[in-house]
């Protein structure tokens, strides 16, 4: 549902961020899910959604960067989803957008959190 909801409004308005995060924060979380939540996910509701890959997210939290390029939590989720994925190469872009996010402004509660979590990323990296 939540998918075919940001499906809807990309379509409507490609010009917005938030519906790119929220399309990259659920490929991350499929992407994410083990081989025994697959199976439970295909038991109970008929299978895995298509889509929800790692590649898939790292597409939708660009897109947000590209259109909101100033606000870090999109900047956050993409190196989280680096960070998860843990290909050749994703610390070091993990790291690349982590410090990059920290160097966004700081305009509200929302975005103190975002940069606690990103001090906390980079202390993993």
């Amino acid at each position: 549902m939540i998918k075919g909801e940001a499906d809807k409004a990309i379509a409507l308005n490609p010009k917005l961020a938030g519906p790119f995060h929220i399309m990259g924060r659920w490929h991350r979380t499929i992407a994410g899910f083990s081989s025994i939540e697959k199976m439970m996910i295909n038991a109970f509701f008929g299978g895995v959604p298509p889509g929800g890959t790692y590649d898939d997210a790292i597409k939708n939290f660009s897109a947000a960067i590209a259109l909101e390029p100033a606000y870090s939590l999109h900047m956050y989720e993409l190196a989280m989803t680096y960070y998860e994925r843990d290909a050749a190469s994703d610390m070091i872009y993990a790291k690349v957008w982590a410090e990059k996010a920290l160097k966004c402004p700081v305009l509200n509660d929302d975005d103190r959190e975002t940069q606690k979590k990103l001090n906390e990323l980079l202390k993993k990296l």
